[in-house]
C-alpha cells in the first residue's frame, strides 16, 4: 500500500511540475504575441506616416510643376 501511495505521490509530483511549465510557457508566449502586437501597431503607424509623406511630396511637386 505504501508502494501506491508513492507512485501516486510522485506522479501528482510530475503532474505538478508540467503544470507549471505549462503556466511558465503560457506566460512566454502571452509576452511575446504582446510584443510582436505592439510591434505590428508601430509598423502601421510608420506605414501611415510614409503615405502622408509620400501625398505631401507629390502635392510640393505638383505645386513646383505649376510655378516651373
Amino acid at each position: 500500500m505504501n508502494r501506491r501511495f508513492d507512485e501516486l505521490d510522485k506522479a501528482q509530483s510530475f503532474i505538478s511540475k508540467q503544470y507549471d511549465t505549462v503556466l511558465s510557457t503560457v506566460k512566454d508566449i502571452n509576452e511575446h504575441n504582446e510584443n510582436v502586437k505592439s510591434q505590428i501597431q508601430q509598423i502601421e503607424e510608420n506605414i501611415n506616416n510614409l503615405g502622408k509623406d509620400d501625398y505631401d511630396l507629390l502635392v510640393k511637386l505638383d505645386e513646383l510643376q505649376q510655378y516651373a
